[in-house]
């Protein structure tokens, strides 16, 4: 996995109302960049501040990665479930990505 300085690790459910990641210090640090990885069903996300819905936002299949990779997406991401199954997002957080 290219997060380097891992910060946090979390698995969050995404159902039918939008919702972001948890953005705490951890391990000292403030998470600066975040992989995410989609499980279950698809999903659509934002990272400009404005919600996601089932049908706006960018969209992401089952099987999936978001790459977050700047402080400020980090902090804006929200994801809501595009069809009728929740889908669960894999999120490993750090201080920097490689490539």
């Amino acid at each position: 996995m290219p997060v380097q300085g891992h910060v946090r690790y979390e698995s969050i459910t995404v159902s039918g109302t939008p919702i972001g990641m948890t953005v705490t210090a951890g391990n000292g640090f403030i998470p600066q960049v975040a992989e995410i990885t989609v499980e279950a069903n698809a999903l659509r996300y934002r990272v400009d501040g404005t919600d996601p819905a089932a049908d706006e936002g960018h969209e992401v299949e089952d099987g999936g990665k978001i790459v977050l990779l700047n402080q400020g997406e980090v902090n804006l991401f929200r994801a809501i479930k595009r069809d009728a199954g929740d889908a669960i997002i894999r999120v490993s957080q750090g201080v920097d990505y490689v490539s």
